[in-house]
């Protein structure tokens, strides 16, 4: 199966079928660096029959400095050097602010910070919650949201601040249906 994250330009209602991202394995999520255009995709099966995982980073253009690294048009991340290789990573994000991509590994129970210029790992962040499925970085103060869960049926929010250190949590049953309409959250039971 062959899967195609197309670029659109919203302006002009026209596909920039030069940026298109082609990829053999599934998609869980896509960022887009606001500041330079690249590309972040996550994919948690990066290997036919291994649940290794990768995220990767594209460019706009061929042959540009990416993570470090001269003369790419993309970079592969699939292994942090003794901290063992991503396993089931279901979301990443670009901090554009403070120039860090956050990762969900979900599969390890960690969230990963890699600093963007040189693609080395910030900080790990594990033994905080159960399964994270997603990040939402904090452009103000260079922290993340993490959605993950507490236990089988407790999810939670978690903020961490820039050093990984837990500023709240909020915890809910995560078999009631919670739906958000504007600024005002119900629940249906």
């Amino acid at each position: 199966m062959v899967n195609k994250v197309e670029s659109i330009d919203l302006f002009r209602d026209a596909s920039l079928a030069s940026r298109d991202v082609w990829t053999n394995y599934v998609v869980s999520s896509v960022d887009v660096d606001q500041t330079n255009g690249q590309i972040l995709v996550t994919e948690p099966f990066h290997c036919a029959g291994f649940m290794g995982g990768a995220v990767t980073l594209r460019s706009q253009a061929p042959n540009v400095q990416l993570w470090g690294m001269s003369n790419v048009s993309s970079v592969t991340f699939q292994n942090i050097p003794e901290h063992y290789s991503l396993f089931y990573p279901l979301d990443a994000k670009i901090d554009y602010a403070h120039h860090a991509v956050w990762i969900a590994d979900s599969g390890n129970n960690r969230v990963i910070k890699l600093d963007t210029v040189d693609a080395e790992v910030e900080s790990i962040f594990d033994d905080m919650c159960v399964f994270p499925l997603a990040v939402a970085p904090d452009v103000n103060t260079g922290g993340v949201f993490v959605r993950a869960y507490e236990s089988l049926d407790t999810g939670c929010i978690i903020a961490l601040d820039s050093s990984g250190v837990e500023t709240f949590r909020v915890s809910y049953d995560d078999r009631v249906p919670i739906e958000s309409i504007g600024g005002a959250w119900y629940s249906d039971s």
